[in-house]
C-alpha cells in the first residue's frame, strides 16, 4: 500500500468519525418541525417529535386566546380564578426567549381538568393543539429513558430537554447546570424561566415549570419542573396562583 492510499484512508477515517460526532451532537435532526404553528397574535413556533408526539420546542407567548378573547398582563396580581400572564422577571423582554409565565386560570381557559392521554383540553393554546396531562409528560419521559441516543449524549431526562444555555452553573452530575453543551438531545429547548406568584417572580435561571391539566386539591394543580440541580422531570403540585410555562402538545401524533 502507497504512502499516499494511506493517508488518504486516514483522512476518510477521521472525516467518518467527524460525521459521526456531529449526528450524536445533532441528534434526530429530523424531528424538528421548523415554523409547525402560528398562534393568534403571529408567534411563530418550531416543533419537535420525541416518540410519537409532536411538542412545541419554545414556551408559550400568547397574549390572547384562539377565540380572540384577551389574557390581562397581571403584573403583581395573583389569582385562582382571573385569568393573567406574567412577563419573566417582570421584564418584557424577556419574553421573546422565556415566553410568558400563566396562572391556572389563564391555562385552563375555563375547561375541566383532565390526566387522560390526550388531555382533551386546548385552553390557552393554538387551534389543533392542547395543554398537555401529566400522563402524557409521562409519555414523553418514559420515552426519552428508553432511547439511547437521546440518553447517549445527556445522560439524563432532564438534561436531554434542557436548553443548552440560560442554566446557572451545577456540580452535579449529569445535571442541565453542567456541561451545558450536551443539553437539549430531544430539541425541547425548555429554558429556566423561573415563576410568579403574589407579587414575586423567582428562579429565574434555575429552574423551568411547566403546567399540566392534572388537578390534585382545590387549590393546586399538576406541573412539572426541570432544575439546572436535577437529573428528571419531576412532577409537582403548584398553588393555582402561581404563574408558570407552557408547553403545547399538538393533538394529531405522528408514527416513528
Amino acid at each position: 500500500m502507497t504512502k499516499k492510499s494511506i493517508l488518504f484512508g486516514l483522512s476518510l477515517f477521521l472525516l467518518l468519525g467527524l460525521m459521526s460526532c456531529r449526528h450524536r451532537i445533532n441528534e434526530h435532526p429530523e424531528i424538528i418541525i421548523k415554523d409547525a404553528v402560528t398562534d393568534i397574535d403571529g408567534n411563530v413556533y418550531d416543533a419537535v417529535q420525541i416518540g410519537t408526539q409532536v411538542w412545541m420546542a419554545s414556551n408559550l407567548k400568547t397574549t390572547r386566546y384562539a377565540d380572540g378573547t384577551a389574557i390581562i398582563d397581571g403584573e403583581t396580581e395573583s389569582s385562582d380564578s382571573v385569568a393573567y400572564r406574567y412577563a419573566p422577571a417582570n421584564n418584557d423582554a424577556y419574553v421573546r426567549n422565556y415566553g410568558y409565565l400563566y396562572n391556572w386560570a389563564a391555562v385552563m381557559h375555563g375547561e375541566h381538568f383532565s390526566n387522560e392521554v390526550p388531555s382533551g383540553v386546548q385552553g390557552i393554546c393554538p387551534n389543533g393543539w392542547h395543554v398537555p396531562s401529566n400522563a402524557e409528560w409521562k409519555v414523553m419521559v418514559d420515552y426519552i429513558k428508553k432511547d439511547e441516543d437521546y440518553m447517549g449524549v445527556s445522560m439524563s431526562v432532564a438534561k436531554a430537554l434542557a436548553a443548552p444555555y440560560g442554566w446557572s452553573e451545577s456540580t452535579i452530575y449529569k445535571s442541565p447546570g453542567r456541561d451545558l453543551l450536551k443539553n437539549n438531545s430531544t430539541g425541547f429547548s425548555a429554558l429556566p424561566a423561573g415563576y410568579f406568584v403574589f407579587g414575586n417572580y423567582n428562579d429565574q435561571g434555575d429552574y423551568a415549570y411547566f403546567w399540566t391539566t392534572m388537578r390534585s386539591a382545590d387549590y393546586f394543580g399538576g406541573g412539572r419542573s426541570i432544575g439546572y440541580d436535577s437529573q428528571e422531570a419531576g412532577a409537582h403540585e403548584c398553588s393555582l396562583f402561581y404563574g408558570l410555562s407552557v408547553r403545547c402538545l399538538k393533538n394529531d401524533t405522528i408514527a416513528r
